[in-house]
């Protein structure tokens, strides 16, 4: 999933000549950013940096735990590199054992539910390392905690990013027409939204459109499907051995997997879709918002 949003952004922007006005910087936006993996790659990306491009990435999150923990390995990160620096050998990781909590039910393997995992893991301290030889200094990587239709709605985040990058995310829109008006709202002209995800919407959801509904409504909202496809394999939802195949063994006899909706869609000019401007976005979200409090009214 991390995998092929990076690529679709590199991809994008630099074979297929994505534009950002001759800037060489590259700015990007994760929201529901979790613990950061996504916007941790996109930021250190050798390909982009290469190129003469420098992604300056922020990752959003309602949660102020995740975020928390998100930039307390980034800082275990840059204490490691300093410490390269230094020809220091000391190795700064942290251990959890993330299956351990889990309900006995479906298990195959009891031993696999005491298998460790060390963080920073070596790809995350390679990449960092080699961003810095690159550049000569730290990932250009921030964080935001708030709630994504409130944060992003405001007239400042207004053509702010080039890139918006969402994994796993759109499903949890209580109003799938909140989001669309904010992504719009946010991208630069020929700006791009990247999606890899399913469309299991929240039990909140007062729209659940099916992958066919969205592609309309993007459509009319004035983007231009670059890419759009549903995945032919499944993807497990928390970790690869939760299915097996490919060489591993599989961790449960059930096991929750998706074939996720990917698409690149690049933000035409509102003179190219004939579309109004931004102007009227807080209306609309007020809108949005009391249709959810009218639907919700037992």
């Amino acid at each position: 999933t991390i995998l092929w949003i990076v690529r679709a952004i590199v991809q994008y922007y630099t074979r297929d000549g994505g534009s950002n006005d001759g800037r060489n910087d590259l700015r990007v936006l994760i929201p529901g950013a979790g613990l950061g993996r996504l916007a941790y790659e996109v930021a250190t990306c050798k390909d982009l940096i290469v190129k003469g491009v420098v992604p300056h990435v922020e990752a959003n999150d309602s949660s102020v735990t995740m975020i928390f923990a998100a930039q307390n390995v980034i800082k275990m990160l840059q204490q490691q590199q300093y410490q390269h620096q230094q020809e220091e050998n000391r190795q700064l990781q942290s251990a959890i054992y993330p299956f351990l909590s889990d309900p006995q039910v479906n298990e195959i393997d009891a031993r696999k539910r005491f298998e460790m995992e060390v963080f920073p893991d070596e790809h995350a301290v390679d990449s960092y390392k080699c961003y810095h030889d690159l550049t000569g200094t730290h990932p250009n990587l921030s964080f935001t905690v708030g709630d994504f239709v409130s944060t992003y709605s405001q007239q400042s985040k207004q053509n702010q990013y080039d890139v918006v990058a969402t994994s796993f995310f759109i499903d949890t829109a209580t109003n799938i027409y909140e989001y669309i008006y904010i992504m719009k709202h946010m991208l630069d002209t020929n700006g791009v939204w990247v999606n890899c995800g399913p469309v299991q919407w929240h039990p909140c959801a007062l729209l659940r459109p099916t992958v066919e509904q969205l592609k309309d409504m993007l459509q009319v909202a004035g983007f231009e499907l670059i890419s759009w496809s549903v995945a032919d394999e499944a993807v497990a939802y928390r970790h690869p051995d939760d299915v097996g195949g490919k060489g591993l063994e599989a961790r449960y006899t059930r096991s929750e997997a998706y074939r996720p909706l990917r698409f690149v869609a690049r933000l035409l000019s509102s003179q190219d879709d004939g579309s109004s401007s931004n102007e009227d976005l807080p209306l609309k979200i007020q809108y949005s918002e009391f249709l959810n409090e009218v639907a919700n009214v037992k």
